[in-house]
């Protein structure tokens, strides 16, 4: 399957959170999520799922509305550092390393 619509429609960017990952796709855009989220599995082995954001990051706990668009149907990972683990909910918290 190929992506149709222009792939500059696409942020050049997008969040991996363990083996998680959060992109967004523009409003009105007619790129595939669906491709663009095996492509990001693809390239990065470790993801197990792939969200878009579906509503922009809003109030005091930054939280923000995920669709999940490939792989695993599951929002929580487990975040390792410093020999502690942490269970992190991306839809339930806004965490960055």
């Amino acid at each position: 399957m190929l992506v149709t619509g222009n792939v500059c429609d696409v942020y050049n960017s997008f969040d991996i959170v363990v083996d998680l990952a959060i992109t967004k796709v523009p409003r009105g855009s007619q790129v595939n999520a669906t491709f663009l989220a095996k492509e990001i599995m693809r390239r990065h082995r470790n993801v197990k799922a792939v969200f878009t954001q579906t509503a922009p990051v809003e109030g005091n706990y930054r939280l923000r509305r995920l669709t999940n668009v490939a792989g695993e149907s599951r929002t929580r990972t487990i975040h390792k550092e410093s020999g502690c683990m942490f269970s992190v909910d991306i839809e339930k918290c806004y965490f960055f390393t």
